[in-house]
């Protein structure tokens, strides 16, 4: 930018000399003067290029400047649209062919492929994949309101290292009696909007909302599980809706409201934003006040916070609680002093933020009908190193649950191994009766449940021996050092468990892309795009 400004500089300079000469006439005072404002104009327009004096330049999330889709749109010109629909095509190209699929991963039929994924589970879900809750005479009768909080970089290593001193909880670490904290999680993914459509789907594939399928409606969407009870159905965050092209993903999934950070702004006008949208404070304020609303029908709604992520900016009204490393934890920090300490900070905002919400519902009429649950949507990376024996710990998260004490389970065991693909079988079994939806995994609170594992990313499963992971295409077992389940010691990978992972992996893997692209192929062929759906 310095060089081109430079040039450009250069090259007026030049060019207004030249002319001069050519003019034959004195310089006038005027002339300098108009000469020095052309030259601060030059600053400006490539500021105005940028668009932002901030960490980001403009991208297409902030097209999404009011609630109006159509206004929206006219922040596009013809020649950007084309580039930008162009090199998403390219990134994000998905194939949804299911026979090469399952050759690929040793498989004939989806019905060879269910079988192996079942043996020893019984008949958990039938050939579409599909599963039901029990039938509950009292849920039939009293349908829980449900809030689902994908929290930004919440960090199951954070809440272990939380002390008075480094304070990483802040008002959280008083909340955690009142709920039901899962110790040993795993996130679907690494990166934000993969957990995203994780959660929203359940797919291995990503990114879908940038591809061309972006407008498929998934028959795993778990939003329907509650559109067939009659709930209200939102979806919810304090960034832009357009990030990811995330809005014309989600309106496809069977939401009845969508909104982001102008949303709350509409609302809220003194809410406070940063580089990626509006603080979690003020999202949970509006989920508060739909809540509130009186619409004669419960409701399920799906948040997604930003504050926890880089710059690590917190509102100006918040006051950290004190927050001081010992010389043991600075040795084992990878960024700057600065930087850890504004991660800090932010991942103790969050957090406070969620108690803040919980406890505002658990102390009103809401607290007796509405079940919230809190998850990270992947484990901060950014500020420690970790070691191979640390691999879960790298990936882990927290599940947080408060649970009205009528909708309470009967069993609980804080240390069982659990991931994200768990946590809305959970939620559908403890909110409604009789209710289809797509198998993605196991109800958490069930006590006799025959084998438990977690997955991250589709390439590291552990369960109560230990972990496998395929890094560079080679598998790695190992199993823990103790009960504790957070160091990691190398094993053999051609042991009789090892195998039994790798493969169970496998075949959970391609049992949930096979269902994804089932659907991706329905609606082409609805559409009449058969040579696609073939292809």
């Amino acid at each position: 930018i310095i060089l081109i400004y430079t040039a450009a500089i250069i090259l007026f300079l030049v060019l207004n000399k030249k002319v001069k000469k050519r003019l034959f006439l004195p310089v006038k005072r005027e002339n300098k003067l108009l000469t020095l404002v052309l030259l601060l104009v030059f600053p400006l327009f490539f500021i105005g290029m940028r668009g932002s004096l901030g960490e980001f330049t403009l991208r297409r999330e902030h097209t999404n400047v009011t609630t109006n889709e159509f206004v929206n749109s006219l922040c596009y010109n013809a020649l950007y649209s084309l580039k930008f629909a162009n090199s998403e095509r390219k990134e994000n190209e998905i194939r949804p062919d299911i026979e090469q699929e399952l050759a690929e991963n040793g498989f004939t039929t989806t019905s060879d492929l269910q079988a192996v994924y079942k043996k020893g589970l019984g008949n958990i879900f039938d050939e579409n994949l599909k599963t039901k809750t029990p039938h509950n005479e009292f849920l039939e009768n009293n349908p829980p309101n449900v809030v689902f909080l994908q929290m930004e970089s919440m960090s199951n290593h954070y809440f272990e290292l939380n002390t008075k001193e480094l304070n990483l909880l802040g008002d959280l670490a008083e909340e955690l009696p009142h709920l039901y904290y899962f110790k040993n999680g795993l996130s679907a993914y690494n990166g934000t909007i993969q957990t995203l459509e994780n959660f929203l789907v359940g797919t291995p594939k990503t990114i879908i909302s940038q591809s061309i399928y972006f407008d498929t409606p998934f028959s795993s969407s778990i939003a329907l599980p509650f559109k067939d009870k009659e709930y209200k159905v939102s979806f919810m965050t304090g960034a832009s809706i357009s990030w990811r092209n995330i809005d014309n993903f989600i309106k496809n999934q069977g939401y009845d409201e969508i909104g982001g950070g102008n949303l709350i702004k509409e609302k809220f006008p003194d809410a406070e934003e940063f580089a990626w949208g509006v603080h979690d404070g003020y999202l949970f304020d509006y989920i508060l006040y739909l809540l509130k609303q009186d619409n004669n029908k419960p409701q399920f709604i799906f948040g997604l916070t930003i504050s926890n992520h880089t710059p690590f900016e917190v509102p100006n009204h918040y006051k950290p609680y004190p927050i001081r490393m010992n010389n043991e934890l600075k040795d084992k920090i990878r960024v700057d002093e600065k930087t850890a300490y504004a991660n800090f900070a932010s991942h103790q905002y969050a957090a406070s933020q969620l108690a803040q919400f919980i406890k505002d519902i658990r102390n009103s009429p809401l607290g007796e009908n509405t079940i919230i649950v809190a998850s990270g949507d992947h484990n901060i990376r950014q500020v420690f190193e970790y070691e191979p024996e640390e691999g879960f710990l790298k990936r882990s998260v927290p599940v947080l649950m408060y649970i009205p004490e009528k909708y309470k389970p009967k069993y609980y065991n804080d240390q069982i191994i659990v991931s994200h693909k768990d946590i809305f079988p959970t939620i559908f079994n403890l909110s409604l009766s009789d209710a289809q939806y797509t198998y993605t995994g196991d109800d958490m609170f069930k006590k006799d449940q025959p084998y438990r594992f977690a997955i991250n990313d589709y390439d590291f499963i552990a369960d109560s021996v230990g972990v496998l992971s395929i890094e560079n295409n080679k598998p790695y077992y190992y199993t823990w050092k103790d009960n504790n389940k957070r160091q990691l010691k190398v094993n053999n990978n051609q042991s009789e468990h090892a195998i039994y992972m790798q493969e169970k992996m496998k075949a959970y893997t391609t049992m949930q892309t096979a269902n994804i692209y089932s659907d991706i192929q329905k609606h082409l062929l609805k559409k009449g795009v058969k040579h696609i759906a073939n292809k």
